[in-house]
């Protein structure tokens, strides 16, 4: 299957950040917020090109940490490498949750030797986060885990924010799930320039909902999973569903791209969710609904929204 969906998706987040970019440079010389969208194999070098030139701190939140990899071996080398050169390296990761659980437990173990501070998450929170800040002024955000497959197979959707304002709320965001790993942190900020908006946790169900209740032309959503109930209730995903029914009512085109696996594939259940709101969907509204190669893993989860012919807002999750 053709992915010109993800082409049609990265070529429109690149124009809307393009826009928000000379937005930013035209208001002031003092606080340019420069953003880059980072796809699929694109992350792995520029991963490592931040880690090498970090100079005061580097940040990461993980869900996995794979380190049967020569790639994800080289990042932690190099993790290592900037705290031998006197960079305040810190990683917060998922501690409990079974096969992901295991696999970091071998990472923290290999940079806790090497003095790098590794903070466990609470056993009542997922910590689901792929996040790296870099000297507080530097934050690489979106769905890429250190992991081969999302390295060097998946479709992943990525930012990178160079932004002061960026840099401190996801520090902060870092200390907080450090001091407390156990709340919900969710918090929000919009920028001195009004064009991004920063969110954790929860706030996502906000900021996503008020994107397409605004929505007056195309909403596109590529999603790894999306999932109508959970333990026989509905989850809060329906609301969002739900709302993007309400958008193809009012007029707006809504267009999804899912991902699909083979039967017995690790993450069959994930195929088995997306065909499930696929059919509550179209049993609400015209919404066109496509899915990706069985050979491929869409593992991104990104939504577009168009509110009049070039003027755009994206929003990435975690």
């Amino acid at each position: 299957m053709k992915l010109n969906w993800t082409k049609l998706l990265v070529s429109a987040a690149f124009l809307c950040l393009l826009l928000c970019n000379m937005v930013a440079a035209l208001e002031t010389k003092d606080e340019i917020c420069k953003i880059e969208a980072v796809c699929n194999t694109q992350y792995y070098p520029v991963l490592t090109n931040l880690i090498l030139n970090a100079k005061k701190s580097i940040r990461i939140i993980a869900l996995s940490i794979s380190t049967k990899n020569e790639k994800i071996s080289e990042v932690m080398n190099l993790l290592i490498k900037a705290k031998e050169r006197g960079v305040d390296v810190q990683v917060f990761c998922e501690a409990d949750n079974s096969w992901a659980a295991r696999m970091n437990k071998v990472a923290m173990e290999l940079l806790t030797k090497k003095g790098i501070v590794c903070h466990p998450d609470s056993n009542n929170h997922i910590t689901h986060s792929k996040l790296v800040i870099i000297d507080c002024d530097t934050v690489l955000i979106g769905s890429t885990n250190l992991t081969q497959n999302s390295f060097d197979n998946n479709n992943e959707s990525n930012l990178l924010v160079h932004s002061a304002e960026a840099g401190k709320f996801y520090c902060d965001y870092f200390k907080n799930l450090c001091d407390n790993p156990g709340k919900n942190w969710a918090l929000s900020k919009t920028d001195t320039l009004n064009t991004t908006t920063f969110f954790s946790d929860s706030k996502y169900l906000i900021v996503a909902g008020d994107m397409i209740d605004r929505a007056k032309k195309e909403i596109k959503v590529m999603m790894y999973l999306m999932r109508l109930n959970r333990g026989g209730k509905s989850g809060a995903a329906k609301t969002l569903l739900d709302k993007l029914v309400a958008a193809s009512k009012r007029g707006v085109s809504v267009k999804l791209y899912l991902e699909q696996s083979y039967k017995g594939a690790f993450n069959e259940h994930i195929f088995r969710f997306n065909k499930e709101v696929k059919k509550y969907l179209l049993s609400k509204a015209k919404i066109e609904i496509k899915f990706d190669s069985k050979k491929k893993i869409t593992h991104s989860k990104i939504i577009l929204v168009v509110y009049y012919f070039n003027i755009f807002h994206i929003l990435l999750s975690m």
